[in-house]
């Protein structure tokens, strides 16, 4: 399991706070509210990971994905929660609920209002379900099953409205393609499982429409597997993507790219950090988005998990948001070496999440993550990754782990999203909700102060 930011107060969180005014002008900084929404038995694992989707919004509520329990080494399922809200957020209420070999699973949500979730049972298959208003999403109308496709605790889901099916990515390089009913298209081995020194790890997925056509981005963490991956556990982030529905693959260039592809440093696939990020230290990507002819991602590069590394001199640290053109596959865009930051809001962070109306490439973009005092905060560009602003923060210290979320802005006009937090040693994990308000059109020229 990935490393985490962990900081710590006697405060608890839960608490909204009121705009603040930076000095010299700068736009307010708005509040970033966050709702306990349960407290897992057994830990941060609650809503593991940033790389997938488990936070939605439709017409009739929010939902959310979210461990109750987590599968243990005597081989027992954990269990796995489908909650709704109804008022914004405020509130939750467990809707479905099922014993899984799993971890909390990758949701999205349809032009029709239905639920749609993805997970795998390590070992042994991969599932798909469907929910619709009905029943009040309380019971599966689609209810598939995969056999003989598994995945680790690392997996993807992404809808393509345009083409009418979804795709489902693995932790060993597996990309399933299944259309509304849940029927099996296709079972890709997109990236060899293992070749060499590395294996695929955490996927992430993203469809970009335009029109009637689609693309799919898709870019992954990568692991070192010389030891096990237990001194150094990630080694690169790879980027392919296909115009047609998973049928044929390029590089970011367009370069195409035969399939399986290989997860090694020297393949075909895009490699997204920097040439001197790739092991010893381990590069981990949080969020990826694509909107406005450009691909974005932040990721963090570090120190592994072998302790010799950590007082080792030549230890590098580092925060990236990265853009790329999509077109062209040139990076245009690195925030190191620097901070990525507003006025007073440093990003620095293992996790968080990228989002933005995709749709509109004018519409301003958002990251959510841990700052560098601790806290969850947000940056917000309005040139689509040129310029970043202070936006929003909840100001108590707690540790953050897995903040990630929504990659569309809902259509009332809210960022949201999950986190796993604690206010100090010693207290369980709980699950959190959050949500802040995006920039409107009406407040644009005013710099978005509430």
């Amino acid at each position: 399991m990935k490393m985490f930011r962990f900081s710590i107060s006697a405060c608890w969180l839960g608490l909204s706070l009121a705009a603040t005014t930076v000095a010299g002008g700068a736009p307010a900084v708005i509040p970033i509210s966050a709702v306990l929404v349960n407290t897992p038995s057994d830990g941060r694992a609650g809503v593991f990971q940033s790389h997938n989707q488990k936070v939605v919004a439709n017409a009739n509520g929010i939902f959310m994905t979210y461990m109750q329990t987590t599968p243990d080494a005597n081989n027992n399922p954990g269990m796995w929660c489908l909650a709704r809200s109804t008022d914004g957020g405020q509130t939750f209420t467990t809707v479905y609920q099922s014993n899984d070999y799993t971890a909390p699973p990758a949701m999205e949500t349809d032009e029709n209002d239905n639920i749609y979730v993805s997970f795998p049972t390590y070992g042994v298959s991969t599932h798909f379900l469907g929910f619709t208003a009905a029943n009040g999403y309380t019971a599966p109308a689609i209810n598939k099953t995969y056999n003989g496709v598994s995945s680790g605790a690392k997996f993807a889901m992404a809808y393509d409205q345009q083409r009418q099916q979804f795709y489902l990515a693995t932790q060993f390089g597996i990309l399933l393609t299944v259309n509304m009913q849940g029927d099996l298209l296709r079972n890709l081995q997109l990236f060899s499982a293992s070749q060499g020194y590395s294996a695929t790890a955490y996927p992430h997925l993203f469809v970009e429409s335009a029109g009637t056509t689609s693309v799919l981005h898709y870019a992954v963490t990568t692991a070192d597997t010389k030891d096990g991956g237990n001194k150094i556990p990630y080694e690169t982030i790879r980027y392919v993507k296909s115009p047609d529905g998973g049928l044929s693959w390029q590089a970011m260039g367009g370069t195409a790219i035969s399939t399986p592809t290989t997860p090694e440093p020297t393949g075909p696939s895009t490699m997204i950090n920097l040439a001197d990020e790739i092991t010893p230290w381990s590069t981990w990507l949080s969020t990826m988005h694509v909107k406005g002819g450009k691909v974005h991602f932040a990721y963090h590069t570090g120190a592994p998990w072998d302790p010799a590394y950590f007082n080792n001199p030549g230890h590098i640290d580092r925060q990236h948001y990265m853009c790329f053109n999509k077109t062209s596959g040139v990076r245009e865009i690195d925030t190191w070496p620097g901070t990525w930051t507003g006025t007073s809001i440093t990003i620095s962070t293992t996790d968080g999440l990228l989002a933005s109306n995709p749709n509109d490439p004018s519409s301003p973009l958002y990251m959510v993550g841990a700052s560098t005092a601790g806290h969850l905060s947000a940056l917000v560009s309005l040139d689509n990754g040129s310029t970043w602003e202070d936006y929003a923060t909840n100001s108590l210290s707690i540790g953050l782990y897995a903040i990630g979320g929504c990659r569309q802005v809902t259509a009332d006009g809210k960022v949201i999203g999950s986190f796993s937090g604690k206010a100090k040693s010693g207290d369980p994990w709980r699950t959190y909700f959050f949500s802040m308000p995006a920039v409107s059109a009406a407040n644009l020229q005013s710099k978005y102060k509430p």
